[in-house]
């Protein structure tokens, strides 16, 4: 069941219709069949940005899928800039 987007955003996540790819941005967050609706049917040319494990599950659902459109993107490294439990007890 693909995602309803709010018109007029550079971008689209996890929507695969033809109203999507006239954004300027796709992301694929992850693979599960609901977020895959439509991908086989996306045109070629686009640029979608994912994690490179949501890249190699689409691909195993979907062989045929233009590799070259599929972009992997890195996960930032998180540093937790929260206090602790102790330390906010003091």
């Amino acid at each position: 069941m693909p995602i309803e987007m709010p018109r007029g955003l550079p971008f689209s996540v996890d929507t695969w219709t033809p109203a999507s790819s006239l954004t300027r941005h796709l992301f694929h967050t992850h693979a599960h069949r609901d977020h895959l609706a439509g991908i086989a049917g996306t045109a070629a040319a686009l640029c979608i940005y994912a994690s490179s494990v949501t890249v190699l599950i689409t691909l195993r659902y979907f062989p045929q899928f233009n590799r070259a459109a599929l972009w992997s993107l890195r996960p930032a490294r998180l540093r937790c800039s929260c206090p602790t439990p102790m330390a906010t007890s003091r």
